[in-house]
């Protein structure tokens, strides 16, 4: 479904799982797909919660849960949050468009 950008079946699947089980015993890639899902819909502050959980806790996702977060903390005007984020994706995937991001931000042009 995800692949498909089926995102609102994506959360009606998951939700009821999600919230039936203690987050520490959900997989990370279910969490931060879902999570995907959510921003993808709408459901920003739901999936600011659960990116703030991979991006403490995560290991296979805990970059790309960085980067969304902060993402979204530019999308709430914290800009600020969003850069010390962007700073730990130094050694990740996300280098190349995180150190863009910061000089945008420098500059004041981001969004």
């Amino acid at each position: 479904l995800y692949t498909e950008h089926k995102y609102s079946e994506v959360t009606a699947l998951l939700d009821p799982i999600i919230s039936a089980v203690d987050t520490i015993h959900i997989p990370e890639d279910v969490l931060f797909y879902n999570a995907i899902s959510k921003i993808e819909t709408g459901e920003v502050d739901e999936a600011f919660t659960t990116l703030q959980y991979l991006s403490a806790n995560g290991e296979l996702f805990r970059k790309d849960a960085q980067w969304y977060l902060a993402l979204l903390y530019l999308q709430k005007d914290q800009p600020d949050k969003a850069i010390a984020l962007l700073e730990q994706l130094n050694n990740s995937d996300y280098k190349d468009k995180a150190n863009k991001l910061l000089m945008q931000i420098g500059e004041k042009r981001w969004f």
